[in-house]
């Protein structure tokens, strides 16, 4: 059945089914991202970018009419870093230029690296603002970078060891209103997209419900022999009879049976309301209209129902043939249906262990297999009560039910573990309650 971390692992179908399935709260989503995103780029004042573009020279001589190309080039990412983050110019140019909200936040400085230009930009709220903070900055830099070294005699920089000057190309900066009302926008955007997908993940991850087939056989390692779709009722009640059409089931069972001259099988879930009496009735039916002669016994001695779902009424009971009160023949519920009958269970029964390990209850099998090409056992859950153990001696296969987004993968595996650990033969799996939609598709596509 592979190991946890391969059970948990998704397909990009599945992917696409889960993200599907939380379609309205995923656009719920993205619309209030969007909204926000619109909000705040409505709210949001306009900036102006004011640039300046400035060349410069490097050099290690006296004179600096001589530029050393390759040491520009060299030293050029410094002097970027040192107009963008150092606190001398900073200060330097608030004193000159009177404004002390100056920031190194909305400084930036490029250059191309096959040139020398250096391109000294700043951000502000105000065109007019932008211009002159930007001027100071500049100007500023000129002033730092010339500053010599107090310790040499030459006229290198104090910062650099190199005679540096920086010369603007352009006689005032270049200042350009922005708006980033369309990037706000598309970045809320995508955060929703991100978000959603997260939601979904988290809700997949945290249920850990079965929401596919192809999960379904990844976690159960057994073959899903039909997707039965449908939608699960808020409400469950016991006379509510759904008819089925399980003509592929009965098919798939009718061609495993090969030479076998009756095959007994059980009809498990792992807990209630999964559908399991629905479709173990619907089962007998479709075996009987395709000619072979089927009895459903009715093993859930906790939650009797078939006799319930087919409307029968002063049925015979199971317990009276235990009670040795009557015999197989007269315990038999004929229906309405040619080739399909019933053996109800009426009677309350507290110890189901002692009925179904005994010898009557193998007696029972026996003239079953003996009298019928088909013998259905409706069982009670493997996750509420343990009778699978004591019946699975006596059956040839069993038919596990599994309820889409209902059962968690964890529950299902101890599920198959449990059967398997008694013998128990799982032939396969029932998917009820499928999204129609889903189901036609996959069909098709298959």
């Amino acid at each position: 059945m592979g190991n946890e971390n391969e059970e948990r692992q998704l397909t990009f179908k599945e992917l696409f089914y889960i993200l599907k399935r939380h379609i309205i709260s995923e656009i719920a989503i993205i619309a209030v991202c969007a909204i926000v995103g619109i909000i705040l780029s409505v709210t949001n004042e306009d900036v102006y970018v004011a640039s300046l573009r400035v060349s410069v020279k490097a050099n290690i001589k006296q004179d600096i009419s001589y530029n050393d190309t390759s040491l520009s080039k060299m030293i050029m990412p410094t002097i970027e870093d040192f107009i963008s983050n150092d606190s001398i110019i900073i200060e330097e140019a608030k004193e000159k230029s009177g404004y002390t909200d100056i920031s190194a936040t909305a400084i930036s400085a490029s250059h191309n690296e096959d040139s020398l230009i250096m391109t000294v930009s700043y951000t502000d709220v105000t065109a007019e603002g932008a211009k002159n903070k930007l001027t100071a900055i500049v100007n500023s830099a000129q002033e730092v970078v010339k500053q010599p070294n107090s310790n040499t005699d030459s006229q290198m920089s104090k910062y650099f060891f190199a005679i540096i000057e920086l010369e603007p190309v352009q006689s005032v900066p270049v200042v350009v209103q922005k708006n980033n009302d369309l990037r706000v926008i598309v970045i809320s955007v995508l955060m929703g997209l991100a978000i959603a997908f997260a939601v979904s993940m988290l809700t997949y991850v945290i249920s850990d419900k079965i929401l596919t087939e192809s999960a379904l056989e990844r976690i159960t390692g057994k073959k899903n022999i039909v997707c039965v779709p449908g939608r699960r009722a808020k409400t469950y009640s016991n006379k509510d009879f759904k008819p089925l059409d399980l003509t592929q089931l009965s098919d798939s069972l009718i061609y495993i049976k090969e030479s076998k001259s009756s095959v007994v099988y059980q009809v498990q879930s792992t807990t209630q309301s999964e559908g399991k009496s629905t479709i173990a009735t619907n089962l007998a039916v479709a075996l009987a209209e395709a000619g072979r002669k089927v009895v459903i016994i009715d093993c859930d001695l906790k939650k009797r129902k078939i006799h319930r779902l087919l409307k029968l009424e002063n049925c015979n009971d199971l317990m009276e043939y235990f009670k040795d009160e009557k015999s197989f023949g007269e315990i038999i519920n004929h229906t309405e249906m040619e080739n399909m009958d019933v053996i109800t269970a009426n009677s309350a029964v507290k110890n189901h262990t002692m009925v179904f390990t005994s010898e009557k209850f193998g007696a029972l099998i026996k003239e079953a297999k003996e009298n019928y090409e088909f013998v259905i056992l409706d069982c009670g859950p493997v996750g509420l009560i343990s009778d699978y153990i004591n019946i699975s001696k006596w059956v040839d296969g069993t038919l596990l039910v599994v309820s889409c987004n209902y059962i968690k993968s964890r529950d299902l595996k101890i599920t198959v573990n449990k059967l398997e650990d008694c013998n128990a033969n799982v032939v396969g799996t029932v998917f009820n309650f499928c999204n129609e939609r889903d189901y036609y598709q996959d069909y098709y596509q298959k």
